[in-house]
């Protein structure tokens, strides 16, 4: 909290200074969270895109410094807590330390709201996944071309899909159940009978147009995988 306080005073000796970063925009961090910024010379306002948390900070050479708050419908109450990042040019802070847990490590920039896709249809998509890793290659692990449906429209919260690997002999599906937070949709995978078999996450572009990602099975087999509206 010294430490804390101490670049807070910092930062607060240069508001008169012009300031070379400008984060005003759209930003999403590696927890899926979405956010807006405002900057005003050295000065930083943040909100959630769902209006649950603010923060207000100054920016002293490459760090930023601040406070955050919950807002009334965020049950967690959070308040008065401290945040300080790195700044690693302007589409890009990393964060150096919390009084408090904060969901997230590295905040990106994106190109606008990422919790609200325009992707608001059931919607097919061209995937390929490849699997790697493998000890002794087999047909298993080689590259696919299939397609994936999205079973319930790309809103946030709980999120179904049907994976048809069409390539297989004979052919089978996959169910993925997960939870869509921002751009990140974190999902348990199944076949059709419900056995369980890993779990991975997708990253979906900010306008929900592409998505790349990764899975794990409960063998250690993992894989990369990416695709296309």
């Amino acid at each position: 909290m010294k430490n804390i306080a101490f670049l807070l005073f910092l930062a607060m000796s240069f508001c008169g200074f012009s300031q070379p970063y400008d984060l005003t925009g759209y930003w999403q961090t590696d927890a899926g969270g979405c956010y807006q910024f405002r900057q005003r010379q050295n000065e930083i306002w943040w909100t959630t895109e769902q209006a649950s948390n603010i923060f207000h900070g100054y920016i002293a050479g490459n760090t930023l410094v601040g406070t955050w708050y919950d807002m009334p419908s965020n049950p967690a109450r959070n308040y008065g807590e401290s945040l300080a990042f790195r700044i690693e040019g302007n589409s890009r802070l990393v964060k150096i330390s919390e009084s408090a847990p904060y969901s997230g490590s590295v905040w990106a920039r994106v190109n606008g709201p990422c919790g609200n896709s325009s992707a608001t249809t059931t919607a097919e998509w061209v995937v390929a996944h490849e699997h790697v890793g493998c000890t002794s290659p087999n047909s298993y692990c080689r590259r696919y071309e299939n397609k994936i449906e999205f079973m319930s429209p790309l809103n946030q919260g709980p999120l179904e899909a049907m994976y048809a690997n069409v390539n297989s002999q004979p052919s089978w599906s996959i169910v993925l159940k997960g939870t869509l937070s921002g751009t990140v949709y974190a999902y348990q995978y199944y076949f059709e009978n419900g056995s369980h078999l890993g779990n991975g996450t997708i990253t979906f572009s900010p306008d929900f147009k592409s998505f790349t990602g990764t899975f794990r099975d409960f063998n250690g087999h993992r894989g990369t995988w990416y695709g296309r509206r």
